[in-house]
């Protein structure tokens, strides 16, 4: 075919091509037209030749040509296999047309910004084309040792060095999610996980979140994380990206799966419009990179009118970019959009799950010797205050002074000492029937003790007694038989 007619059908299939005006046409040179044809499956040879991604890249079932057909075969029917179970739990790699439109906005918005990394683990800048080169064929550990601190940079070294100053964001690395249930694949353990830290709540919503979790809707997913919003998986070769976007999309579906589980118990039917806030709306992000690709989406669910349905959890293709290409012009586009993740979306993330917390169940009260502190609240001498104030405040004409703070302080305590002796003479009397229950419960098993040796007693005195019947029967019997006349023993 010449070269004319295949730039013509490379530039057919391009939707990004106006056929009416040619000036807007990629140019190419022949090399690269060679490279697109001797790499059909190479996204990055394809980039540089019509300056477009292939338009099957980063969607469900692309492959890269990296390996004989008899693996790729079997590669493509694994992955199959598990596109199939997470498909059965409601979970798709792909958008949907339910999605908000102001979550669009929000995550474009999230890719401005020209800051740079203020620090690099081990190496000059100058020196990261060599390191990106060097790094394609190392470990995974190796990649995000060294590449991934810059592509997502890690909250609580942005909160220590001043850039933040949002200390409630706590994170994890290479941590196992122990505390949700999978939904058709392996147990998460992202590379990088940022989330909320239990600072971010008070002891009372604490409280409330640990009376409300379950394995099926989890609060806590490490021992030190909450309600994750950003996840990352980094992979090594062209095919890890594809791996580390699955890996992505389950975990950021238990996630928001979480928060949907969240709100149902806190407002339900009761109030369907907090409900409906939720959906289509993305509630967390994902970042999947090996040393040369970067993908960005963010994460949703759309709702059912049947609230006895599970919801279905979909992706938002951000944004797709290379770290190389045209000299790592968007080298840092990832460093920006994950901190306008942490500057604007955590706080809304925060603010999104407290006012669920709010509408949970209050603590069942305790009884016996198990209460909190939290018991002893003035809550109906505070009430008595307020409308004592609210009172005097709607008269009119001349009005009391209030009493000073100090004083109404001073009371407060004196009647929170009053409750804690309460307190602890009712325990003193719980403590007293305990003892005088134990007590009790002695005296029965000592006289059920004192029951069952008499009956032993009796039944060996019985046993005794029959023992010398018998043998006096014996003996009778034998001497019958020796008193027996000589005919009788003649016969």
């Amino acid at each position: 075919m010449p070269q004319a007619q295949k730039r013509k059908r490379a530039l057919s299939h391009d939707p990004c091509v106006d056929e009416q005006n040619p000036s807007t046409r990629p140019r190419a040179s022949p090399k690269s037209h060679e490279q697109v044809a001797e790499h059909p499956d190479d996204p990055v040879a394809h980039w540089v030749a019509t300056t477009f991604w292939p338009k099957a890249f980063g969607k469900e079932g692309f492959r890269m040509n990296q390996g004989n057909s008899t693996k790729r075969k079997g590669v493509s029917m694994h992955n199959s296999d598990r596109m199939e179970r997470l498909a059965k739990n409601g979970i798709y790699m792909r958008a949907s047309a339910l999605m908000q439109r102001t979550s669009k906005d929000l995550c474009s918005s999230f890719l401005e910004g020209d800051r740079t990394p203020s620090q690099y683990p081990c190496y000059p800048p100058e020196q990261i084309p060599n390191i990106l080169e060097h790094i394609q064929d190392l470990s995974e550990g190796r990649l995000q040792r060294d590449i991934t601190p810059w592509v997502v940079p890690s909250a609580e070294n942005l909160f220590f060095s001043g850039e933040i100053t949002l200390d409630y964001i706590g994170e994890e690395i290479q941590a196992d999610w122990t505390g949700c249930a999978t939904m058709g694949d392996t147990r998460p353990k992202p590379a990088y996980t940022a989330g909320l830290s239990r600072t971010a709540f008070t002891k009372e919503e604490i409280g409330k979140l640990e009376n409300y979790t379950s394995f099926e809707r989890p609060f806590l997913f490490t021992p030190n994380l909450c309600f994750p919003f950003l996840i990352c998986e980094a992979k090594i070769r062209y095919e890890g990206v594809y791996k580390a976007d699955r890996q992505n999309i389950h975990s950021a579906s238990i996630a928001v799966g979480a928060i949907i589980e969240l709100y149902k118990a806190a407002f339900g039917t009761t109030y369907p419009d907090r409900m409906n806030e939720l959906n289509g709306q993305v509630l967390a992000f994902s970042v999947s990179h090996n040393n040369t690709l970067v993908n960005l989406y963010g994460h949703y669910a759309v709702l059912s009118d049947d609230s006895t349905r599970k919801p279905s959890f979909y992706r938002y293709d951000i944004e797709m970019f290379g770290l190389t290409i045209r000299d790592g012009a968007d080298r840092y586009k990832a460093y920006n959009f994950v901190y306008n993740v942490y500057e604007k979306f955590a706080p809304e993330h925060r603010k999104r799950i407290k006012d669920a917390v709010a509408s949970l169940p209050a603590l069942a009260e305790r009884t016996g010797l198990m209460f909190a502190a939290s018991d002893l609240a003035l809550e109906d001498t505070t009430s008595q205050q307020n409308s004592q104030v609210a009172g005097s405040q709607d008269d009119g004409g001349f009005r009391a002074p209030s009493e000073p703070a100090s004083v109404t302080k001073i009371r407060q305590m004196e009647e929170e000492k009053k409750q804690v002796q309460a307190k602890i003479r009712q325990m003193e009397e719980e403590k007293k029937e305990s003892k005088k229950r134990e007590e009790k419960l002695e005296e029965q098993v000592m006289a059920k003790i004192r029951q069952m040796e008499e009956e032993k007693k009796e039944t060996k005195e019985r046993e005794e007694k029959l023992e010398e019947r018998v043998t006096k029967l014996i003996e009778l019997l034998s001497a019958a038989s020796h008193q027996a006349s000589p005919a009788d023993r003649a016969t």
